[in-house]
């Protein structure tokens, strides 16, 4: 898994990245001394929005990931944004749960009022 984080950022394909980034977290490459530290260097890569369509210096392989990692967010400050995040996602899950189960409702009356 950290070969594979390795190459993908060498290639400098933020689709390569995500892919070694997902295999590295499910193989808890975190758990290996520097994993996690290669782990959040992909992530905060991905998550500052790094992508080769709109950073056109990447199309002529002028651009390095390291000078790109050294602008985006360090360990901590990805850390505070997940947490922010998660912090978001937590209430809308739950409105999405019950949203779920009134639509549910509302489907098994349908036969009901056809009826009529």
């Amino acid at each position: 898994a950290m070969n594979q984080l390795q190459e993908a950022f060498k290639s400098q394909q933020t689709d390569l990245l995500a892919k070694a980034l997902n295999n590295a977290k499910a193989e808890k490459l975190q758990s290996v001394n520097g994993g996690a530290a290669v782990i959040a260097a992909a992530a905060g890569f991905l998550a500052g929005g790094f992508s080769p369509e709109r950073d056109e210096s990447f199309h002529g392989a002028t651009r390095d990931v390291n000078d790109v990692l050294k602008d985006a967010m360090s360990e901590t400050e990805l850390r505070k944004r997940i947490q922010e995040l998660e912090q978001k996602v937590h209430p809308l899950e739950a409105e999405n749960a019950r949203l779920k189960e009134e639509n549910q409702k509302l489907k098994s009356q349908i036969p009901a009022m056809a009826a009529l």
